[in-house]
């Protein structure tokens, strides 16, 4: 008996392949890794095992989480922390809460330091689905221009070559422009479509690449979400020190590992600095608030601040993304109308 070649099954094809291939993490989507974590607190402040929980929700959820969730109960029941069982099990939360479990398990603050991050990263950063919006505008615009211009291209401006070559004539300046940049607009998709595929399957099975293409694009979340783990562990009364060297030992960034170990030694604003987690202006206040028994307050004020300023840039982007669009294929179309239109206008001209 065959398994009809149905497009559930390729999904569940490139899942697996994608879940178990070593150099992947295909992780869990926010919402999924979110409510792990608030689970995980919950059972921490009722004393309540979560393997039990962790097993039901396993059976409910989809081909991806589920399995992961299974394997996390089966591991805490085998006696492994937490910290080790989502180790064990990559994928199942964000590499973010991932950081957070690890940090507050080895500041023996995990519930609080859970609780505490996630009520504070969770709050509303949201442009309103005008990115989406955007998105799937972009994608229906290339659905219509694409077959459009390979018409364009293929088909018309070669036939009105061959009439002008008929006729003893060359194009008008008009088309042989149009021709070019039709040709450079063509070639650059190409590129681009390429350029694409290939990041998408970096992305895919490259975990360093992955994290590395966050860092750059989304690193101000990332940077946030690190304040928020020093501040809650100076608001428990932990040294500045003790947290600093716990994240660098387990955020998933090296270069912030790396940035944080090689500043190991002055104030903490020094250091906050050299890690590129604050700006320059902001170290005195770190230290000065830290002084006064004020550190985690100003470290979370600092995370706030930074996510605030990461949704005003990419609400700013957002907005000049529409009217971008708008010129770019306004000028596209308009390269192609006087390439279709010029030499028709001089046919006519000819015959009158």
């Amino acid at each position: 008996m065959t398994m009809p070649l149905t497009f559930p099954t390729f999904t569940r094809a490139w899942h697996c392949l994608r879940d178990n291939c070593p150099a992947s993490r295909g992780e869990a989507s926010l919402s999924d890794s979110t409510a792990v974590l608030r689970l995980v607190a919950a059972c921490q402040a009722t004393g309540v095992g979560s393997a039990d929980l962790l097993e039901a929700w396993g059976k409910e959820s989809g081909i991806r989480q589920g399995p992961r969730l299974r394997r996390l109960a089966d591991c805490l029941r085998d006696g492994h922390s937490l910290e080790d069982a989502i180790a064990k099990v990559p994928g199942v939360v964000r590499d973010d809460h991932g950081v957070a479990v690890m940090f507050g398990s080895r500041l023996n603050l995990l519930g609080p330091t859970i609780t505490d991050c996630l009520s504070r990263s969770s709050r509303p950063t949201s442009d309103g689905g005008r990115r989406r919006f955007l998105l799937g505008y972009f994608l229906v615009i290339l659905l219509i221009f694409l077959p459009v211009h390979a018409l364009i291209g293929l088909k018309i401006l070669p036939m009105y070559a061959q009439i002008f070559t008929d006729f003893g004539t060359g194009l008008p300046a008009t088309t042989t422009f149009g021709i070019t940049a039709m040709n450079v607009v063509s070639q650059v998709f190409l590129w681009a479509v390429m350029l694409a595929l290939a990041l998408g399957l970096l992305w895919t099975f490259s975990l360093r690449v992955r994290r590395t293409l966050r860092w750059c694009v989304a690193g101000k979340s990332s940077r946030a979400f690190a304040l928020d783990l020093l501040g809650t562990a100076l608001s428990a009364g932990r040294p500045f020190e003790a947290a600093a060297a716990v994240l660098a030992n387990t955020h998933w960034s090296r270069s912030l590992c790396r940035r944080l170990a090689a500043a190991d030694t002055g104030s903490p604003g020094r250091q906050l600095r050299a890690a590129r987690l604050i700006g320059e202006t902001a170290g005195p206040f770190v230290d000065e608030s830290i002084a006064n028994g004020h550190g985690g307050s100003a470290l979370h004020q600092l995370a706030d601040r930074t996510r605030m300023n990461q949704r005003l840039t990419g609400n700013r982007s957002t907005e000049l993304l529409a009217p971008a669009l708008a010129a770019g294929m306004g000028m596209i179309v308009a390269i192609e109308l006087l390439a279709v239109f010029t030499p028709l206008l001089k046919l006519i001209g000819g015959w009158s």
